[in-house]
C-alpha cells in the first residue's frame, strides 16, 4: 500500500484499492475539516477554543 502524510493530518492512500464508499467518506471528512478551518472564528465565538480543538481532532 502506497501512502504519504499530508500537512492537514490526512494520509494519502492509493485509491485503486479503495472502494467507492470509502472514497466518498474520505471526501466528506475532508470537506468537514475544511469547513471547520474556514468557520473557526464563528465556531470558537459560539462555544470555546477547547470544544473547537476537540471537533477538529475528531474530524481528522
Amino acid at each position: 500500500m502506497n501512502s504519504s502524510s499530508r500537512k492537514d493530518g490526512f494520509v494519502d492512500i492509493a485509491t485503486e484499492s479503495s472502494s467507492p464508499n470509502a472514497i466518498a467518506l474520505r471526501a466528506k471528512a475532508e470537506d468537514l475539516y475544511e469547513e471547520l478551518l474556514v468557520r473557526r472564528p464563528e465556531l470558537v465565538a459560539g462555544s470555546d477554543p477547547a470544544r473547537y480543538r476537540e471537533a477538529v481532532h475528531y474530524a481528522i
